[in-house]
């Protein structure tokens, strides 16, 4: 059985940081928001509606829909 991420307080194992897929997002942005998200980081309203427009942005989605 698997630990969901964003529930756990835990960063992953160096193994399992290792096996991050290359793609859009490297492997050390995705430790830098693994570190983010277990302090708390984004349970901040202002860093959610941030976050929330950045991606809206990416999706190419209005505030509206």
């Amino acid at each position: 059985m698997s630990v969901d991420p964003l529930r756990s307080n835990a960063l992953p194992h160096a193994d399992e940081a290792n096996r991050v897929p290359e793609g859009a997002v490297s492997p050390e942005r995705m430790r830098a928001v693994l570190r983010r998200l277990q302090q708390d980081y984004y349970s901040n309203a202002e860093v959610q509606d941030k976050v929330t427009h950045a991606v809206r942005q990416d999706l190419g989605l209005s505030r509206t829909e």
